[in-house]
Order: structure tokens, then C-alpha cells, then sequence
């Protein structure tokens, strides 16, 4: 006697995670290394015809579903046994449990005394064999190996679907945009005219927000309301440039602010990135689909829905351009300095561990992840080894050609070196050095004058140095004064 399985899937829609609740290749061998975590392929169409073996069973994906689907949930999976056995056939419907469908364990959020902590998720231990069973008769099949009741397939909860939607299209995104990017012989990002593709206004908006969070732990709300707008009024411009970091950029900002006691702030935020993108007419472009799908994660969630599709842009990158490039370097620090900020043994672990790949010689990321170190050792407070490494960055900035306008790389040596100083003198000298370099290079109004100056005024404060303080205020109040709020 012979015995076919054939797959039904009696859904009215497919899932949004693509081939995983269909017949994923991890249903039955390994999975694609090329594939990020999380990430599906498109669910744009429904995958051909294919077929596997399950020992002597022959199990083989039923074409006749919706190639789309309105509302992506699975209602069952069933298969139907047809026994044949000479003239006479007779059909069973078996359940399938879901061991290999279940999306791996994502990482945990816990609260405690030092703030919101994130641990890594579990490794996964899918099975590759199926355990199915006849409902009708218990038959043993593949050679009489019992074969136990399966559970009946859930579907999947609207916010799992939310966030399986919101990683594929982070994925295809990220996909598509690492294909098209095009690079000079210095990893330096280019746009089709030739010119260099630059983020200024990501980095500018994040440093406002950054600057908001200190102004309000220092009682000044006025001054944080300023900061604040001043970093909104750069989404519109942010938007329409599109900078491949631009996303990674909100992530930035909305997971510091959640990480330093300030969710609301978060949830604004992304209503008005939401909000701009339909002002200029964009909501439906690609990176608007993201924004609005992140704007309908629950709330409970919200923090871990942001990890793992921070993760999914930090493979795709590594994947696509590799792990050395430099913006895909660039992206994995962000990453990695904003997750691991309750981890900081981790984190340096991470960035010891990349520093070796890069090799002994200096490439285009060295200076970006030796600085990296060392703020990370600085938090650890382990000084002198922060020290030497800051010192060592400004050595490679000085003998190598290829470092020469790395500006902002000079300007963090300066602040690592202030943060490693035991002594006041030093500190205040390096650090009044680094706001010189901000102002001469960058500008006086320059998002990082503000920043800098602002810690500056806490150091003068606890020195007891009071007037110099309160005159250092009201420069900061000056910079930080945005016409649009005032009115």
C-alpha cells in the first residue's frame, strides 16, 4: 500500500510572513543563509508548486490559493491522506503541528532598577520532521512510527500581524535601496548626479533630541520644548531626501527616548513623521508604509516591534554591501550603542570582535569603531584604556590620507578623551577644545555646540563654579531659541 499526503491550506488568506506559514525552506531543510531574521520573501504572489519527501510520505503545496489576500490570517492547515491499496482508496484529514511555523523567540524586555533592559533571544531548536497523525484511524505511518494528536494551528493575533507585515516591508525596502546604491572608491555614498549623498539632517535631528532629553533632566522645559522642535522641523526635509540611514535614524531617537523615561515623547514623534508624510503626499511610498505600520504597533510592544526591525535593516546592509563596508559598519554601531546600553560588556565584546575582522589595517570604519570603544570603556569607567584608545584614533586621523576631512571623528576623539580625564583641568580643557573645532567647523548654531555646551554648564555647575554656569545657560538658551515655537 502506498500513502500520499497532499498539503491543503484552507485559508482565506496567506500570511504575512511570507513562505514561513506556507512551506518556508525551513520547513524542510535549511534555511536560506541570505535570509535576515524575521525577514520573508514577498507575499505579492503565491510561491509555484513544490514538493518535498517526509520519509516515505510524498507531501506536495497545494497551488490553488489566492495569489492576494485582503486579510493575511490562516485559519487551518490540514493535510489529506489518500490510502490506495489495489482498486480501493480512502482519504483522512490529519493536523500538522506547527513546530517548524513558529517564528523564532524574539528578544525580552524587562524593567529594573537601571532602566528597560533588552536580552537575546533564545536559539531556536526546529525540528525538521513533522509530527503528523490520522484522525481517522491512528494508522502508524512511516513504518509504524506512532504518530501523536496535533494541536489545531492558531491564527495569528493582529499585532503579530502588524509586526510580520512591518519586517517584510523593512526587508524589501532595505533590499531594494542596498542594490541601488552606488559608491566611490571611499565607501562614500553617491547620488545618481555624482554628488555625495550626505545625512546631515539625520544626524542634526538626532543630536536635537539627544539635547532635549538633558535639557529636561536639568529642569529647563522651555529649552527642551526648543530642542524638540527644532529637531521636527528637519522631518520634512528628512523625509523627502531619504537617506538610506533615515529609518535607522528614527529608531535611534525613539528608542532612546523610551530608554530614558520618555515613551510619550516617542509616540509623538512618530505621529508627526506620520502626519508629514501625508503632508507631502508620500504616505504610500515605501518608507511611509513602514512609519504607518510602526504607528500601529500596541504600545506594549512597541520597544521590541523597533528592535527586531532595527536588527532586519542592520543584516540586510551586512548582507548586501558585507560587513566591512563602511555604511553598513556605521549602521551596526548605531545599533549596537543604542541596545546594548544596559550590556556594556557585550557591547564591547561586539566591537572587539569587529575590529579583529576589519584586520590589522586601518580601513575606512577603524577610526569609527575604535571611538565607539572607546566611549564604551569610558561608561565602564575603565579611563586610562578609553584614553589610550582616543589617542590612538588621533594618531591614525594624523598619518593616514584617507582620514584627512574625517571631522567629526576628531571632534568624538576630543570628547572621549574629556569623558577618560580624572582630573578637572584636562576634562574642561579637551572638552573646550571640541566646542572650539564644533564652531569653527560646523557652526555656531550647529545642533552639537548646543550639545556640548549643554554638558558643559552641569560640569561648571558641580564644580560649584555658579556664575560661569549661569552664563553658559544663557548662551544655551539663545542657540536653543526657535522662531516657529516662539511665535
Amino acid at each position: 500500500m502506498t500513502t500520499s499526503i497532499r498539503l491543503v491550506l484552507t485559508a482565506t488568506s496567506y500570511s504575512v510572513f511570507g513562505e514561513k506559514l506556507g512551506l518556508h525552506q525551513s520547513f524542510y531543510g535549511e534555511q536560506d543563509d541570505d535570509r535576515a531574521p524575521y525577514c520573508g520573501s514577498s507575499i505579492d504572489s503565491v510561491p509555484p508548486v513544490k514538493e518535498m519527501t517526509l520519509a516515505s510520505s510524498k507531501i506536495t503545496r497545494n497551488p490553488m490559493v489566492e495569489s492576494r489576500f485582503q486579510s493575511p490570517t490562516v485559519s487551518s492547515v490540514s493535510a489529506l491522506i489518500q490510502e490506495q491499496d489495489g482498486g480501493s482508496a480512502s482519504t483522512h484529514t490529519v493536523k500538522i503541528r506547527p513546530h517548524s511555523l513558529m517564528r523564532p523567540e524574539s528578544p525580552m524586555v524587562t524593567q529594573d532598577s537601571e532602566g528597560l533592559k533588552l536580552s537575546a533571544p533564545k536559539a531556536s531548536s526546529a525540528r525538521k520532521d513533522l509530527p503528523i497523525e490520522d484522525a481517522g484511524s491512528h494508522q502508524s505511518l512511516n513504518g509504524g512510527a506512532y504518530l501523536s494528536m496535533a494541536s489545531r494551528l492558531p491564527s495569528p493575533s493582529p499585532a503579530m500581524l502588524i509586526r510580520g507585515t512591518l519586517l517584510q516591508k523593512i526587508k524589501d525596502y532595505f533590499d531594494c535601496c542596498c542594490r541601488s546604491m552606488m559608491f566611490d572608491e571611499n565607501e562614500i555614498l553617491r547620488s545618481p548626479d555624482g554628488t555625495e549623498f550626505r545625512n546631515d539632517r539625520c544626524n542634526d535631528f538626532d543630536s536635537y533630541c539627544f539635547t532635549a532629553t538633558t535639557l529636561v533632566q536639568k529642569g529647563l522645559k522651555i529649552d527642551f520644548l526648543r530642542a524638540l522642535s527644532k529637531a521636527c522641523a528637519l522631518v520634512k526635509p528628512i523625509l523627502q531626501t531619504a537617506h538610506p540611514r533615515t529609518l535607522s535614524c528614527f529608531f535611534e531617537v525613539l528608542v532612546h527616548l523610551i530608554q530614558v523615561g520618555h515613551p510619550d515623547v516617542a509616540f509623538h514623534i512618530l505621529d508627526f513623521i506620520n502626519q508629514m508624510f501625508e503632508s507631502i503626499g508620500e504616505e504610500e511610498s515605501p518608507l511611509g508604509h513602514i512609519c504607518r505600520l510602526l504607528g500601529q504597533v500596541d504600545h506594549e510592544s512597541f520597544l521590541e516591534a523597533m528592535v527586531e526591525g532595527w536588527e532586519c535593516v542592520t543584516n540586510t546592509f551586512d548582507r548586501i554591501l558585507g560587513f566591512s563596508h563602511r555604511l553598513a559598519v556605521s549602521v551596526r554601531l548605531d545599533y549596537v550603542k543604542r541596545i546594548m546600553v544596559n550590556d556594556l560588556s557585550k557591547e564591547e565584546a561586539l566591537l572587539r570582535d569587529l575590529l579583529s575582522r576589519l584586520g590589522i589595517t586601518p580601513g575606512h570604519s577603524t577610526p569609527r569603531v575604535m571611538l565607539n570603544l572607546a566611549h564604551n570603556l569610558n561608561k565602564q569607567c575603565r579611563h586610562e584604556e578609553a584614553q589610550d584608545t582616543a589617542l590612538e584614533v588621533l594618531r591614525l586621523l594624523d598619518d593616514y590620507g584617507m582620514y584627512a576631512e574625517r571631522k567629526t571623528e576628531r571632534i568624538e576623539s576630543l570628547k572621549a578623551l574629556s569623558l577618560a580625564q580624572t582630573n578637572m583641568p584636562g576634562a574642561e580643557r579637551n572638552w573646550q577644545a571640541a566646542i572650539q573645532m564644533i564652531v569653527q567647523e560646523l557652526g555656531h548654531l550647529h545642533p552639537w555646540t548646543l550639545e556640548f555646551k549643554s554638558v558643559l554648564e552641569g560640569w561648571l555647575r558641580h564644580w560649584g563654579r555658579e556664575e560661569e554656569a549661569n552664563t553658559l545657560r544663557r548662551e544655551i538658551g539663545e542657540i536653543a531659541k526657535h522662531d516657529d515655537f516662539d511665535e
